[in-house]
């Protein structure tokens, strides 16, 4: 996260969100070229290397952050960056504030990493940082909103016809969260539902009817 040739670092995450939205426009396409309906397992192409990282890389890495090393903060931060980008996005849907908080979950890990155990989910670990700071955020919108008497929408759909802009005209925000902990992270409904806490049939419902309303949008949008 250093800012080097003169870039910021807030200016590189700009392409985590481009490249959220290449990998899941080629979900989609993919998504549409199905041609049984029931067959919504994704195994194409390198589709699990969406979560950019293996459980035990990131276990490895959190591990020697936490012994103050900073090559191995960089490495975490660079094959993480785009999935928590995409997690953070669900909650607060506009790049300004989701870009603080992308900043705010890193600057947290290095705080915290001395708590991780060794072992453990490192994935579960980091989203929930970013979660826990989304809803602060949120709470913290609120009560500024409240302050003003004034409520501003945030809501800064992006206009370049993205998935990320047809996901949330079609899909309500948990459904959002969970094709996305689906598609970029590889996450399992049970991983999924642990995280955001509801029962794994809620997940597998929530999962089931986005992948509906997106073949249906998809196939109008053609029509």
């Amino acid at each position: 996260m250093q800012k080097g040739s003169g870039q910021s670092v807030a200016s590189s995450f700009f392409r985590p969100y481009n490249t959220i939205s290449k990998k899941l426009e080629f979900f989609l396409l993919k998504l549409q070229q199905k041609r049984r309906s029931n067959c919504l397992i994704i195994k194409v192409g390198n589709l699990h290397d969406f979560r950019e990282m293996k459980k035990t890389v990131i276990d490895k890495l959190l591990c020697n952050v936490a012994l103050g090393d900073e090559r191995s903060f960089e490495q975490l931060y660079e094959g993480t960056k785009n999935g928590v980008f995409a997690f953070l996005y669900t909650y607060l849907h506009n790049r300004a504030d989701t870009e603080d908080a992308l900043q705010t979950v890193f600057l947290k890990v290095k705080l915290h990493v001395s708590g991780y155990r060794q072992g453990t989910n490192g994935n579960a670990w980091l989203l929930q940082i970013a979660k826990n700071t989304a809803l602060n955020m949120l709470a913290k919108r609120k009560n500024d909103a409240s302050l003003d008497d004034v409520v501003v929408p945030h809501n800064d759909q992006y206009n370049d016809g993205s998935i990320t802009k047809l996901m949330q005209q079609v899909l309500d925000e948990e459904e959002q969260r969970v094709v996305t902990l689906h598609v970029l992270w590889s996450y399992k409904h049970r991983e999924i539902a642990e995280l955001i806490g509801c029962p794994t049939s809620t997940i597998t419902s929530k999962y089931k009817r986005a992948i509906a309303k997106l073949k249906k949008s998809l196939k109008e949008t053609t029509l």
